[in-house]
Formats: structure tokens, sequence, C-alpha cells
């Protein structure tokens, strides 16, 4: 009996040993057969410098302090950039009463008393002809004329829309502002013979 008992462990233990090597083989078989999952490509991309810089847009604010050649203010010129284009708020005083001063933004970037000279000539880099801010055919410079009032004041608010305060060409930002001694006669090239200059100061951020 005891010889007996024995025989049947050892059958029980090869049915089993048998048993847990085929089920491994099958497991290994199933897993070289699979697809192995491939990673995600990474993708790079490249550096651009101009991607970098700030970008500004609608909302965007600057300024100009106005100085006679003695070094007096005569007041402030605020910018806003629109959706039309740069809102102009002009704020001035200690002008001739009841006159008419041309009114422009100049190429350059200085405001050096007592000619201004060094604010060169009508902002104009599209070459277009000079003319009313309300014609057709303008460049951003041309902001027409300002017109005082009895004490010698002014205070206007328009839109030009050629300007802009952010970047590219016809921006306005860091240029210098110009009011001249006479009138714009809106049809002079290339500057509307508006005569000396009287005031000047440059479009700074307000952001900066």
């Amino acid at each position: 009996m005891k010889s007996i008992h024995s025989f049947w462990n050892a059958v029980r233990l090869t049915f089993f040993f048998s048993l847990f090597v085929s089920v491994g083989l099958s497991r290994c078989a199933h897993q070289e057969g699979e697809a192995k999952p491939e990673h995600p490509k990474t993708s790079f991309q490249t550096h651009n410098e101009q991607n970098d810089m700030p970008t500004q847009g609608v909302g965007t604010r600057a300024s100009a302090e106005l100085l006679d050649a003695k070094g007096a203010s005569r007041g402030k010129v605020e910018f806003t950039q629109t959706a039309d284009g740069v809102r102009v708020q002009a704020r001035l005083s200690g002008l001739t009463k009841n006159s008419v001063h041309g009114f422009h933004v100049h190429e350059g970037f200085e405001c050096e008393a007592p000619s201004f000279a060094s604010a060169k000539g009508h902002f104009n880099p599209e070459q277009k002809p000079h003319g009313d801010r309300h014609g057709a055919d303008r460049h951003p410079g041309d902001m027409g004329n300002l017109r005082t009032n009895s004490r010698g004041g002014v205070n206007v608010d328009f839109v030009v829309k050629e300007a802009t305060l952010n970047q590219g060409i016809n921006s306005i930002m860091g240029r210098a502002l110009i009011v001249h001694a006479k009138a714009d006669d809106l049809k002079s090239q290339p500057s509307g013979d508006a005569g000396d200059r009287l005031a000047c100061g440059i479009i700074k951020s307000d952001g900066a």
C-alpha cells in the first residue's frame, strides 16, 4: 500500500509540474507576439526671437509732454491704441489766442531746443503725400491743425487711423511730436508749410 501511495504522489507532482511549464511557455509566446507600443515622437520648435518679443495691442497707452524752446511745458498729449487706430487727446495751453497750429509726428527721436531740428521731417515711412488727417491719402505723421481758444488753450480728441503704437513701420512710439508756429495748409509738400517749431515732446510708453 505504501508503494502505491508513493506512486500516485509522483504522478500528481509530475502532472502539476507539466501544467506549470506549459502555462509559462504559453504566456511567454503571447508576450513576444504582442507589438511593442510606440513612444510618442518629441517635437522641437525652432527658436524665433520675434516671438519672444513682448506684444502690444488694443489698450496700449503712451504720452508726450510738449516743451517750448525755453523748456516750459505747454501741456500733455495722450495716446491710446484702439481697433480703429491711435486715439489722440491733447490738452495744451500758453499758445497764441484764437490761432491755428500745425500738429505732426516727426521721424526723429530727439527734441533739442531751441530749433527742435533734431526731430527731423514728418514721419512718413511709406512716402505718401502730405495731407489732412481726414484725407484719403496721407501719412501717419499727419495730425492736421490745432485751433486754440480765447485763452490760448487746446482741448482736442481724435483718432489717426494710419498710426499705431504697436510694432510695425507705422509705429509712432518713441518719435517726436511737434506743434508748429503756423497753420498747416494741408497741401504743400512735404510738410504743409507750417513754419517754425514751437514745442516738442517724445512719445513714450506709459507702460515703461
